[in-house]
């Protein structure tokens, strides 16, 4: 019988094996089940500082001076990609950033809709390997993605940032046939995309490996692996 127990400090409570807790606490058993049976059996062992030295390894796995196609989904301000431009440098990487530009299509933990906007302009990177698709993920993605299939020839690195478990699961959905095998980042993992990464690898086939993480108690952001199998019963 399960005894008393947070889950993950987020305030899912049990007691007796009674669930005691309110229904927007569903969200914290979905998180509880996704670490237990996606990250756990299969833990980063490379731990960075901070999301610049995360960033840093992955550049360094991936080899910073090869051609690579770095994809973002949720650019904001462009903080991040101005650092991804910066650690890879060989002239012919490709850099591409899908963002709306005006912020949360829906309130978002403590963030209400709109926050991270940066008025409706793409930010000014400086770089010519730099591009930018404006406009929802669910509108411009399959669009884009004709011109962009050539760049997933080669190493791919695709940066979820989406926030939201609706936009990451349909981003997860949408790269699963035209991208057999790439790296990954996830900025906000303990929040929802854990959820969406858990609940996509129900549904596709395919092996999942986590390669460095943030330090601390849990893993709140993470580099990764991911390549698309055969289904096997």
């Amino acid at each position: 019988m399960m005894t008393g127990r947070l889950v993950f400090g987020y305030g899912a409570l049990y007691h007796n094996g009674m669930s005691t807790f309110k229904a927007e606490h569903a969200g914290d058993l979905r998180r509880d089940l996704a670490y237990r049976n996606l990250y756990t059996p299969r833990p980063a062992h490379i731990v960075a500082s901070d999301h610049h030295r995360l960033y840093h390894q992955a550049a360094a796995v991936m080899g910073s001076d090869e051609p690579v196609t770095y994809l973002e989904f949720g650019v904001a301000s462009g903080n991040s990609m101005r650092r991804m431009v910066a650690e890879f440098t060989h002239p012919d990487s490709v850099f591409v950033g899908f963002d709306s530009f005006v912020g949360l299509p829906e309130d978002w933990l403590m963030h209400k809709t709109g926050a991270f906007s940066n008025h409706g302009v793409p930010p000014d990177i400086g770089d010519s390997r730099v591009r930018f698709v404006t406009g929802w993920f669910q509108n411009t993605l399959h669009e884009n993605l004709a011109w962009i299939d050539p760049f997933l020839k080669r190493k791919v690195l695709i940066h979820y940032d989406a926030d939201l478990y609706t936009s990451t699961s349909f981003l997860l959905s949408s790269m699963w046939p035209r991208c057999n095998e790439y790296y990954f980042i996830m900025d906000d993992f303990m929040v929802e995309d854990i959820v969406a990464l858990h609940d996509f690898s129900l549904a596709y086939p395919v092996n999942i490996a986590f390669l460095a993480r943030l330090e601390g108690g849990l893993p709140h952001a993470v580099f990764g692996h991911m390549k698309r199998t055969a289904l096997v019963i």
